[in-house]
């Protein structure tokens, strides 16, 4: 969520035209696609209102002369119809859905943080848990939260279990449940209130780092492949100055006193742009587990 926020922050947003649709374009208008599957529980409202912060900063510094219209689209068919019909010069997608839509982009846009822009996983237990199996923890209660980086963590978890135990019931996941934070999720095995929780590694280092005694009572179990989650990406057929000049604002963030309060913000502290290929590994992993995508709390 808060990569878009960042995306959203370099760009100039009246009030008035967020949300609209894109039939009518007009030219000096840049048109972005937000997917509701890249959003955790987080009000519109509130999203502009942070932006509006240092939106007039980031104009000023970037000096950028277009303006932008956003659309969001709460269904896969809808953002699909937008792009396919050129009505978006722009979107943020979930690697799942640029799979469903077919996208095959030679460059992306990715927050970086001082650990990178790849997105690990890992199942956190207590060192005194008696199974450390992973494939004991299925009927267990399980800890996670949402956030745009742990998109995939609940369909790599099942992934795992259905490894360690072929052919488990959905169902037998219903203890999987989400909770305000990394934080608290990992605290609740340090005080053994869930037998085991599902973050990423950097959350639990940075857990770690600030409470040294967490890395003495806790064991990571397993860990996942890296991934990307989501990403930005310009439609290939939408070219010209103004492209070049939104790629020149995206990754020149850092370089201004106003991006660099945008970036710290949301979390990250750079944009960069990558080759698509770094979106291999994580559609490997997504096509072969298709069949989980289509079952239960995970499609």
């Amino acid at each position: 969520m808060k990569f878009f926020l960042v995306i959203l922050a370099v760009l100039w947003i009246p009030a008035g035209i967020v949300a609209q649709t894109s039939e009518n374009k007009d030219a000096g208008v840049f048109h972005i696609g937000l997917s509701s599957s890249t959003f955790d529980n987080v009000n519109q409202n509130d999203v502009m209102a942070s932006i509006k912060v240092w939106i007039e900063t980031v104009i000023k510094e970037q000096k950028l002369k277009e303006k932008a219209e956003v659309e969001f689209f709460s269904s896969f068919e809808s953002l699909s119809k937008a792009y396919t019909n050129n009505r978006v010069d722009a979107v943020s997608i979930s690697t799942e859905d640029s799979i469903r839509l077919g996208l095959e982009p030679e460059f992306v846009y990715l927050p970086a943080r001082e650990e990178g822009f790849l997105v690990n996983y890992a199942i956190i237990v207590h060192r005194s848990t008696v199974d450390k199996e992973p494939g004991k923890l299925v009927d267990k209660k399980l800890v996670s939260c949402e956030g745009y980086q742990m998109l995939l963590a609940r369909l790599w978890l099942k992934s795992v279990l259905t490894e360690h135990v072929p052919g488990a019931d959905n169902s037998r996941l219903e203890n999987l449940i989400n909770v305000d934070g990394p934080a608290k999720a990992i605290l609740q095995i340090f005080f053994r209130q869930a037998d085991a929780a599902i973050v990423t590694t950097g959350a639990f280092e940075l857990a770690c780092e600030l409470n040294p005694q967490l890395r003495k009572d806790l064991l990571i179990l397993s860990v996942s492949p890296p991934f990307v989650t989501s990403f930005f990406i310009f439609r290939p057929t939408w070219q010209g100055p103004s492209r070049e000049r939104f790629i020149s604002a995206i990754l020149a963030l850092q370089t201004t006193p106003g991006g660099q309060q945008v970036l710290n913000v949301f979390g990250s502290s750079r944009m960069e742009k990558q080759p698509g290929a770094i979106l291999d590994g994580t559609r490997q992993f997504l096509i072969k587990n298709q069949h989980l995508i289509q079952s239960g709390p995970f499609k």
